[in-house]
């Protein structure tokens, strides 16, 4: 399950609304929305499903009902950055992970046929970017500039392509060593579900990120697994803080609506160990962010440290595939078992079939009466060939005009 497709459809329709950011997050599709029951029967018709993203697992067993041993948690298996012992050892500027000095300009990345990706490139030019550009120093205005990757740059994502507003449509990236050049990601998602790939990969060539809550939800180090909160300090501010009922599925209202918050909460305590600025959802809080972090080094090389520290907490391959494969390795032990104790999935695979059953009961019973409706009308002149069917009076003529028993004709 790489996102909850219907919940990005859910916040899509809010957002193409003009919702707030802060309903946009909080949304939760309900029971009359198909594409949430059609996912959720899929999910209670398998043995297993791999969820991505933490705050989406969370969301199907406290929220939906799904059992917690339907589901495993799978996310990134990214291998240990090179880049990180690079960045942290002392001395000059390495080629392979430059420093903050030695990089430049801002870059965003995404496949532009994904709707989200193509609607926070439209507004990073019209809003974003307008007011970035205003938050640099003058030096900085004159030279910084915004490049766009990704494929499918054709259609509306080519007329971004504005190199007199230093916007510029590279289109596909052949490397994403690219990334070791630049200096910010931008990633102003208004709405999206699931994890994000250009937050890791962003985080493992050693490039902060400036995104919005919804880019970064599911990767802070509150999402991290219980046992791995020794991995690093980063998660010790969100382990120390009361609960924060907006972080859990269940408080949250069904089809949208605004959650509890404060700035105790682990979340918020969570986003200050992030690696980079997430806490914006407005077009002036996300120029302010990135042209903070453009122009801070020291800033910028502590939100750099931090992504490297929570790409091992989050997203170690050799941890993460270990994982997987005990919670597949348990469902296919204990299958059966599993299987018996199963009575919604039971329920929606019985039905399922009898559902077909009738279907092909109604197909056999429409087809056999046309097939006595051909036959009767095949040896007169009937007005009705169901007529026949049903007039086989032994000593009269039938209104087919055919006469039956042995005084016929």
């Amino acid at each position: 399950m790489q996102d909850f497709h219907a919940l990005r459809a859910a916040r899509r329709a809010l957002a193409e609304r003009g919702a707030s950011p802060e309903d946009i997050l909080a949304c939760r599709p309900d029971a009359a929305d198909p594409d949430c029951l059609r996912e959720l029967a899929a999910i209670h018709r398998s043995d297993l499903t791999l969820v991505c993203s933490p705050v989406e697992l969370r969301m199907l067993t406290r929220l939906y009902g799904v059992p917690a041993e339907k589901l495993a948690l799978a996310p990134f298996f990214a291998p240990h950055s090179p880049h990180a012992l690079t960045a942290a050892a002392a001395g000059p500027a390495s080629a392979a992970c430059l420093p903050h000095e030695a990089r430049q300009h801002f870059c965003m990345i995404g496949n532009w046929r994904h709707p989200p990706n193509l609607d926070s490139a439209r507004w990073a030019c019209a809003e974003v970017w307008p007011a970035l550009r205003a938050a640099l120093p003058p030096e900085q205005r004159a030279t910084a500039e915004l490049h766009l990757y990704g494929a499918y740059p054709a259609g509306a994502a080519q007329q971004l392509h504005r190199p007199k507003e230093g916007v510029h449509m590279k289109g596909w990236a052949p490397s994403l060593d690219l990334m070791l050049r630049y200096r910010v990601l931008l990633a102003p998602l208004r709405y999206g579900a699931g994890l994000k790939g250009k937050v890791v990969d962003a985080w493992w060539h050693g490039l902060p990120v400036v995104t919005t809550p919804i880019g970064a939800e599911g990767m802070t180090a509150e999402d991290a697994a219980p046992e791995d909160q020794s991995v690093t300090g980063l998660a010790a501010a969100a382990a120390a803080a009361p609960p924060d009922p907006a972080a859990d599925g269940d408080a949250w209202q069904l089809g949208g609506g605004s959650p509890t918050s404060s700035s105790t909460s682990p979340a918020a305590a969570a986003r200050t160990e992030w690696g980079g600025l997430c806490d914006a959802s407005t077009a002036e809080g996300l120029a302010a962010a990135a042209a903070l972090l453009y122009r801070d080094a020291q800033l910028w090389g502590t939100c750099q440290h931090r992504g490297f520290k929570l790409l091992d907490l989050l997203y170690a391959r050799e941890r993460n595939l270990v994982r997987v494969h005990a919670a597949v390795g348990a469902a296919a032990g204990e299958l059966e078992r599993r299987r018996r104790r199963d009575f919604v999935g039971g329920m929606l695979w019985s039905q399922q079939l009898r559902a077909t059953e009738y279907l092909s009961r109604w197909i056999e019973l429409k087809e056999s009466i046309k097939e006595s409706s051909t036959v009767g009308s095949s040896g007169g002149t009937s007005s009705s060939g169901s007529v026949a069917c049903g007039s086989s009076s032994s000593g009269g003529s039938s209104s087919s005009g055919r006469s039956s028993g042995p005084g016929g004709a």
